[in-house]
């Protein structure tokens, strides 16, 4: 049966639920604009900084079941209030195994006899994350390596992995940072935005580059 994992656990396979609808709304988009006095129109700098940044996406999701007596009913009330209602959850749809999605859920219960609808709201992140990391590993030995790092819609901020101290990485614009010891770290100036980032790695030693791409 058609359904979602909250949490790892399954509407159907876990809470025998019977999802009769399920939405996600599009994330409405942050728009900035300026209106110019004498001017035709107005001026557009929703993407002033370089990208288009959204708001909140809602999730709503209709499920009913048919329960042997008003006992049964009021346990299962209670076990999908105690699992989510108020609490931060990640979700996968059926139909999307490859992307989860973020977000603030609640439960809203009614009963005619003794068939009842649940109804969940989940007010989410805007962008539909990848399930595993995108994962890059190079063997350096010294000399300027140019790398290219493909990237989805989301602007992240890459993890660097090195097992080494001293190596460098210098951005398309010239900058160079260097990693001082070896480990995992972030760099706060280095972001991937959408497509093709470039980069040069130089040092001796593995840096793996790790980072979660995200879709709308």
């Amino acid at each position: 049966m058609w359904g979602l994992t909250i949490n790892d656990k399954h509407t159907f396979d876990d809470f025998g639920l019977c999802c009769l609808s399920c939405t996600l709304d599009p994330p409405e988009p942050r728009l900035y604009t300026i209106d110019i006095p004498g001017a035709d129109g107005v001026l557009d700098a929703t993407a002033a900084r370089g990208r288009v940044t959204y708001k909140n996406r809602t999730l709503t999701a209709e499920f009913d079941c048919v329960y042997e007596s008003r006992t049964s009913y009021d346990a299962a009330c209670a076990a999908l209030n105690t699992a989510h209602h108020g609490r931060l959850v990640e979700l996968l749809t059926d139909s999307d195994s490859q992307h989860v999605l973020t977000g603030r859920a609640a439960w809203e219960h009614t009963v005619d006899g003794l068939a009842a609808t649940h109804t969940l709201t989940v007010d989410c992140q805007p962008y539909r994350m990848a399930l595993f990391p995108t994962e890059k590993t190079y063997v350096l030995t010294g000399e300027e390596q140019p790398i290219a790092l493909l990237n989805a819609q989301k602007a992240v901020i890459p993890e660097f992995v090195t097992d080494a101290a001293g190596m460098t990485v210098k951005t398309a614009s010239g900058t160079q940072y260097t990693i001082m010891k070896a480990g995992g770290y972030t760099i706060p100036e280095i972001y991937l935005s959408e497509g093709v980032n470039t980069f040069t790695l130089n040092g001796t030693g593995t840096m793996m580059i790790r980072y979660r791409e995200g879709v709308l």
